[in-house]
């Protein structure tokens, strides 16, 4: 969905990664050669609108990777054991 939304507005982009957390889920996308950081900031409330997300945040630059984070509240929180972060 947020490939097709970014495109739809002329943005071409890929998605690299997903990672599933308790709350929010992180969509690594790579902008394709000749696209503007702004380009996809611009587009926050129609990315929210098409994802039906109830908070989104983009995240401009991740350190160490040549992408960006758009991170997208998961519906339903999922719990954390304490054994499982240890």
């Amino acid at each position: 969905m947020i490939q097709q939304t970014l495109f739809n507005f002329g943005v071409k982009v890929r998605i690299s990664n997903i990672y599933v957390g308790a709350r929010f889920t992180r969509y690594e996308i790579v902008p394709e050669p000749g696209v503007r950081v702004e380009e996809i900031t611009r587009r926050k409330n129609e990315l929210k609108r098409a994802t039906v997300a109830s908070y989104l945040h983009i995240e401009k630059s991740i350190p160490g990777k040549f992408a960006m984070g758009i991170d997208i509240a998961n519906k339903s929180h999922s719990t954390v054991a304490l054994r499982g972060i240890l």
